[in-house]
């Protein structure tokens, strides 16, 4: 069976995609920034997916998401990174997917951070068996300006790279 033109470029493009993401993680851990401890990153591979969300199809953007999750977790987390980046990014996409055609891009991204933040820490209170949900308000806050910073890159990106 041989693969058409349009299915080699999505293919192409959504490895692209996935390889941008490990990049963007690669180089966000070598950013020396002390808030990791308290769980915040920039989450500069959220660029990617945001921009897939508006140039790729469903489909591959929810495969680009997992893939990223995935090779993140093997290469800078563990299980339970893997375990909360899965949820968090999952209600994540779902919001953002919702969201994509009725609100402005950077809209989408903050809706889109913050979410992933309340999927992580719903996550955590279901392992850890225990109430997580006062951190909750620091990891809104927190998901609003990441998120801008995302969509403000990512709106860039979108009006620069035509695929």
């Amino acid at each position: 069976m041989q693969l058409g033109n349009s299915s080699v470029k999505r293919l192409t493009i959504c490895a692209l995609l996935v390889s941008l993401c490990f990049v963007f993680s690669f180089i966000e851990r070598l950013i020396p920034i002390d808030f990791y401890a308290y769980g915040f990153k920039l989450g500069l591979a959220n660029i990617v997916v945001v921009f897939a969300l508006y140039k790729c199809k469903i489909f591959d953007t929810l495969i680009i998401i997992i893939a990223k999750i995935l090779i993140s977790g093997i290469c800078f987390g563990g299980p339970v990174y893997l375990l909360y980046s899965l949820f968090g990014g999952i209600l994540s996409f779902l919001i953002m997917l919702v969201l994509k055609n009725r609100l402005h891009i950077f809209t989408v991204s903050i809706f889109g951070a913050i979410f992933f933040n309340i999927g992580q820490i719903l996550c955590a209170c279901l392992i850890m068996s225990s109430n997580l949900l006062y951190y909750l308000p620091v990891m809104i806050i927190a998901g609003v300006f990441t998120g801008l910073f995302i969509g403000l890159l990512t709106d860039i990106a979108i009006k620069r790279i035509k695929i």
